[in-house]
């Protein structure tokens, strides 16, 4: 089974160094409406109790900050859409979602959870906080923004949200050298969270992010760093994740050109989610995304499953 995936606009003020989005432009409000409407009407076509019974995933940017009254009206209707038409009819189907956590969670995280927990549905919410130890927190405040955040899900809904972070070269270094533990971090800051490491994507900003991407050799002496603390499970995540990226996740709405278009028809609007952004595969089988090493053009995924 799958799960299929919009990225609703690019807006995020955060600027990260190490964005992976192509599409930089800035949406205007009603390039965001235009969105919102076309998302509505893409998943009355889809086939969630068969084909996509694992639900769907909303991204950005930044999804759960926006200026506008109209943008967050429209986006709670989608969100009730999403609830009537997939969430509801099937006990396995997911919401998942991801935030930076940096913005007033009253906009729209709570509202949107506030929708789900009506009709007792958080057990079936997925929610993401993104975190990173050198590069996405720009100030103190907006780290602690998240940190807040974090723990206000808990506290308020009861939910244990994941924190996820790149791995990069930086954050292999502080473990193995002895400058930093992200597990006595993840306690003292957000306790009841769950974590999981990603594999780097691209950078898409055109900017020099050192300490980004790792080094084979340096990642096979963290996975062996994180068996020797029984942290084995953090492992598996990393496995899955890698996995869902190219394999799990399908992208709804991949042909945005026409899209913004007054005159739209329903085949443009009835496209059909496709894993064809994804999955341009190499000689092992395996997407291309996983050639990430700094020093290597050997297949992340192929080296995490010979070291289970």
């Amino acid at each position: 089974m799958s799960m299929v995936q919009y990225g609703l606009w690019s807006n995020c003020t955060n600027s990260c160094d190490f964005c992976l989005l192509m599409d930089r432009e800035y949406k205007t409000v009603a390039k965001r409406l235009n969105m919102i409407a076309s998302v509505r009407e893409n998943i009355k076509t889809i086939d969630w109790k068969n084909q996509f019974s694992d639900g769907i995933s909303l991204l950005g940017g930044e999804i759960y900050y926006t200026e506008s009254e109209e943008v967050k009206k429209a986006f709670l209707e989608l969100i009730e859409d999403i609830i009537n038409i997939i969430i509801l009819p099937n006990k396995k189907a997911i919401y998942s979602t991801v935030t930076n956590g940096i913005y007033d969670s009253k906009i729209l995280l709570e509202p949107t959870l506030d929708l789900f927990k009506k009709y007792d549905l958080l057990d079936q919410v997925n929610l993401n906080f993104s975190w990173d130890l050198k590069y996405r927190f720009h100030t103190e405040e907006s780290l602690q923004s998240m940190i807040k955040n974090t723990n206000l899900v808990y506290d308020k809904y009861g939910m244990i949200p994941l924190v996820q972070t790149c791995l990069t070269q930086y954050l292999i270094d502080a473990h193995l050298n002895g400058t930093f533990n992200l597990f006595d971090y993840q306690k003292a800051n957000f306790p009841h969270t769950e974590l999981s490491l990603l594999y780097p994507h691209k950078i898409n900003t055109g900017k020099e992010v050192p300490d980004f991407f790792f080094t084979r050799e340096s990642l096979f002496r963290f996975i062996k760093y994180l068996k020797s603390i029984n942290q084995n499970e953090i492992v598996q995540r990393l496995i899955q994740s890698v996995t869902n990226s190219s394999q799990f996740k399908y992208t709804g709405l991949w042909n945005r050109d026409t899209l913004y278009y007054k005159n739209k028809t329903k085949k443009e609007l009835h496209q059909k989610p496709t894993l064809e952004n994804k999955q341009i595969l190499t000689e092992c089988g395996h997407s291309q995304l996983y050639r990430c090493y700094a020093d290597s053009d050997k297949c992340m995924l192929c080296d995490l499953l010979k070291v289970l």
